[in-house]
């Protein structure tokens, strides 16, 4: 080959190379909002439904959308809706006998991983469920949990935790074991922040993830924490820390990364442990902090609920905050943990702890009491779009 061509070959390798670049840098440069669009979903349920879901899971068709379910638990009945967001219709009602050979306890959370493998939990023991959506076939599991830690936290709700599999585990999350008031920040540093289960074996082991190692350094915070699942790592935030933490499944490097809100002050307030009842609920309701995380496969982003502090507030109104906080900001990250975006949703009627990632983007309940869209007879859910910002 001459010279000439050669040099001809590695122009053209430069000229990708500097392309490919050139677009992988105006990615990152873009420039996002998380829109609030008119387009509401609203589902009619029936008299036996709370319009405030306890547990929802949305479930993405990978055929397009026509099949896009949106399941929800029934805790009054101990039943499992299932209902079409493309039809906005409910499909199908699956209930369980709580006791009996037939008995699934207290139904309180599901995974779904398709349609003939929906997993079904309780939340007293170490056991869960399988159901087959086209025969309605019921199967039951044990599982060993390590000792001295809980059954799994499973939550779609304040700290949401989705459980799901890998490899033939499952993955859950757990809650430190003992008593929080007598750990120290060194015994908290070295707790599991979850465990994994054989399907088939149902052995368990811990997660090799842990607390970040100065979590208390300083002073108590609450130790909830939400988790998310993008395939091949699990991404975690906490109560009190403004850091993101991404811990790979294959036993590669975990990472953290800074995401601080910036409706947020510098610093977190100190759990009050000597406190009353009346300061906890404070202290929960009312103090800085982050709650759920959820990942949005088809757009490979983050949305991670914050809630700023509030001021003035009187301790009657601490229980409704729990439910229906009067404001909240939304961040968006991106697949390499950057924040893209954030918006702040100030003294209006939503409703964080009920949301779940649509075909079309985010949607978050609007069933607060005080919102002019809310029916006792109907889920409604208002639809929030990430949208490039155009010049």
């Amino acid at each position: 080959m001459t010279n000439s061509k050669w040099k001809l070959i590695v122009l053209f390798v430069i000229c990708v190379s500097v392309g490919c670049a050139s677009k992988t840098q105006e990615k990152l440069n873009t420039e996002f909002e998380l829109l609030v669009t008119d387009e509401i979903l609203e589902i009619p349920i029936d008299s036996a439904t709370s319009n405030i879901s306890p547990y929802l899971y949305s479930y993405l068709d990978q055929n397009g959308g026509e099949n896009d379910l949106l399941f929800s638990v029934n805790i009054f009945n101990n039943s499992l809706e299932i209902y079409s967001t493309k039809k906005a219709s409910l499909l199908k009602t699956l209930t369980f006998e709580r006791e009996g050979a037939e008995g699934v306890g207290n139904l309180s959370s599901v995974f779904v991983q398709n349609l003939d493998s929906i997993f079904l939990f309780n939340s007293a023991g170490a056991v869960y469920f399988m159901v087959n959506l086209e025969n309605d076939s019921l199967s039951k599991y044990r599982f060993k949990e390590p000792l001295g830690y809980s059954v799994p936290m499973i939550s779609s709700t304040k700290f949401s935790s989705i459980p799901f599999i890998h490899k033939g585990s499952f993955f859950f999350k757990a809650l430190p074991p003992g008593s929080y008031t007598t750990k120290s920040n060194e015994e908290l540093a070295t707790t599991n922040l979850g465990y994994s289960v054989d399907l088939k074996t149902g052995e368990s082991k811990k997660h090799p993830f842990f607390y970040p190692s100065d979590y208390w350094a300083d002073f108590k915070k609450h130790f909830e924490f939400s988790m998310a699942n993008d395939e091949n790592r699990i991404v975690y935030s906490f109560f009190g820390d403004h850091n993101i933490y991404a811990a790979e499944l294959e036993n590669g490097p975990s990472i953290k990364k800074e995401a601080k809100s910036k409706f947020f002050k510098d610093e977190f307030e100190r759990l009050p442990l000597e406190g009353t009842a009346m300061d906890r609920g404070r202290y929960f309701t009312t103090s800085q902090h982050y709650g759920a995380l959820i990942f949005d496969p088809i757009r490979r982003v983050y949305y991670r609920f914050c809630f700023p502090e509030l001021e003035n507030i009187d301790p009657s109104q601490y229980r409704d905050l729990a439910v229906y906080p009067k404001s909240f900001a939304i961040m968006v990250l991106n697949e390499q943990l950057e924040v893209i975006t954030e918006k702040l949703f100030e003294n209006q009627a939503y409703l964080p702890n009920n949301a779940f990632v649509g075909r079309e983007g985010l949607y978050i309940s609007m069933n607060h009491p005080e919102n002019e869209v809310n029916k006792e007879d109907y889920f409604s859910f208002k639809l929030l779009k990430l949208e490039e910002i155009k010049d």
